[in-house]
């Protein structure tokens, strides 16, 4: 199963209507790659990673630690 974040990214994309061809423009990274987040087959992006694609598809990346 994908996970929440494999998921918001491809509903986000799809919502707007970038392709991956698209994405993969405006992130410098290969469709493959983005590919591979979206289908949660790359379940260990980098924040950098993540930071990109958010930031092309008007997503936040937000989170905390506790203990």
């Amino acid at each position: 199963q994908r996970s929440v974040v494999a998921q918001t990214i491809g509903q986000r994309r799809q919502e707007l209507g970038v392709s991956l061809a698209d994405l993969s423009e405006q992130t410098v990274m290969s469709r493959a790659a983005l590919s591979r987040i979206e289908n949660g087959l790359n379940v260990n992006p980098t924040v950098e990673t993540l930071r990109r694609i958010g930031e092309a598809l008007g997503l936040r990346l937000s989170g905390d630690f506790a203990a």
